[in-house]
């Protein structure tokens, strides 16, 4: 696959980002669940859990931090992975996001809310199946629960939304890094229709 109009050496098959994803899968989850002990701790005590997180920016719609790096290396340690080649971050969403996909990073993500220190959730994701020569979709929702763990395969069309006035709050892991120094591995989709049902279309 070769969404970004630059040459690969070989073309991305759509399972690929299943296969990442699920290597992904092996530690994400239990790194995250550790990752969410210490944040609950860190409420527990009236502290701010995004103290933990640095470099906040607005990104595709966002609030995004990236975890400090000295946890990131403690954490990846522990579950044997370099965290020169995997991103731990906290994205906060207060509306509906920019459409996009990654062409390498795969994800997981666990929903933070009440007993976090954070608004209980109420939003969730949007998804569509990429299919090569296809530019227009219709986005599925999925609502999402605090506590709730999933994944976004790499080549996985996906939006976060919020409800009005409300927030979707998660910390992800993900692995291949999507920012890096070239840039992000972000390719965009635009917006058709914003109100259900959702419809993008990828940006020529």
């Amino acid at each position: 696959m070769c969404v970004c109009g630059r040459e690969k050496e070989s073309t991305m098959h759509w399972t690929d980002g299943y296969v990442a994803a699920e290597r992904v899968r092996t530690c994400a989850k239990p790194l995250l669940l550790d990752l969410s002990s210490v944040i609950l701790n860190i409420a527990d005590f009236g502290g701010n859990p995004r103290c933990l997180f640095d470099n906040w920016q607005q990104l595709l719609g966002f609030e995004i931090g990236w975890i400090e790096r000295d946890y990131a290396a403690k954490l990846c340690r522990s579950y044997h992975v370099d965290p020169d080649e995997c991103e731990i971050v906290m994205m906060c969403a207060h509306d509906l996001t920019e459409c996009h996909l990654h062409e390498r990073g795969a994800s997981s993500f666990l929903v933070l809310g009440k007993g976090y220190g954070f608004p209980e959730p109420l939003g969730g994701t949007l998804f569509a199946d990429y299919i090569e020569g296809k530019r227009d979709y219709t986005l599925e929702p999925v609502r999402r629960a605090n506590r709730e763990n999933f994944d976004v395969p790499a080549g996985k069309i996906h939006a976060f939304f919020a409800d009005p006035d409300q927030h979707l709050t998660l910390i992800g892991f993900v692995r291949p890094k999507i920012k890096a120094e070239s840039g992000f591995d972000v390719v965009p989709f635009d917006y058709v229709s914003r109100f259900a049902p959702v419809k993008v279309r990828m940006r020529a």
